[in-house]
């Protein structure tokens, strides 16, 4: 089954819907190229079901991306599985400057 994945501008925040995964992650980062604009990038987790390393991956793909920029980015409600993750992968002092 097709899983469904977005992400969105509200507001000031970008909004990622569904799960980050291998099937996913491509897509979700093709969708916010054109959505990562001003000098403050912010992007919300609050609607991510389900997340693995590829997650993981686009974070690091989006930091990357800001700094290249010269912005600052700021995620807020990372899911809990990403943050252990990040730590199991001993990068987790890599994304938590960037945690709101």
């Amino acid at each position: 089954m097709a899983e469904i994945m977005f992400i969105k501008k509200i507001q000031d925040r970008l909004e990622v819907y569904g799960d980050l995964n291998f099937q996913t992650v491509v897509k979700i980062w093709q969708q916010s190229q054109s959505l990562l604009e001003g000098q403050i990038i912010k992007i919300d987790l609050k609607h991510v079901k389900c997340v693995n390393s590829a997650g993981l991956v686009l974070l690091l793909e989006w930091i990357r991306y800001a700094r290249k920029m010269q912005r600052t980015i700021q995620f807020f409600h990372i899911p809990p599985q990403l943050i252990f993750i990040a730590k199991a992968a001993n990068i987790n002092n890599i994304i938590m400057p960037y945690i709101a």
